[in-house]
């Protein structure tokens, strides 16, 4: 993943030709924050932002990418509750919620003040959310933005 020196800048570019960037923050296990990565420029294509927490950078940038390509291309909005497979392995599926916070997505709302924005859950090795009591990892490791569809 490159550095950007001005990432607003960097974003603005991107959306001037239909695209969009993907902004990620190394974990600070220090103060307690772990990694997360989200987008930017999908808003100027009708779609809301995503957001990925606990994922390496890289590993979350690719997916972030991936799945902007399919919104961009026209393959669908994505909806509250849906399943996205092939991303963390055969067996295990990203589940797709409503941000209700967008609060850490800094660049996306320096280009656009309020934004929405849908974030990919991941579930642990045996295929547990982290509103499951039976998740096996702690809720540190990938906080919620919003809840689970009903």
């Amino acid at each position: 993943m490159r550095l950007q020196s001005d990432p607003v800048d960097f974003a603005h570019r991107a959306i001037a030709k239909r695209y969009w960037t993907v902004t990620a923050v190394r974990a600070n296990a220090t103060a307690g924050f772990p990694s997360l990565a989200y987008t930017t420029g999908l808003t100027s294509l009708g779609h809301p932002e995503l957001i990925v927490y606990g994922l390496d950078p890289g590993i979350a940038g690719s997916i972030l990418n991936t799945v902007g390509h399919r919104i961009s291309r026209g393959g669908g909005a994505l909806t509250a509750g849906e399943r996205l497979a092939g991303f963390i392995g055969d067996d295990l599926d990203l589940m797709v919620i409503e941000a209700l916070t967008t609060s850490d997505l800094r660049v996306a709302r320096a280009v656009y003040g309020e934004v929405s924005a849908w974030q990919l859950v991941w579930p642990d090795a045996t295929g547990e959310y982290p509103w499951s009591t039976h998740y096996g990892m702690a809720r540190t490791a990938q906080p919620l933005a919003g809840l689970p569809a009903a």
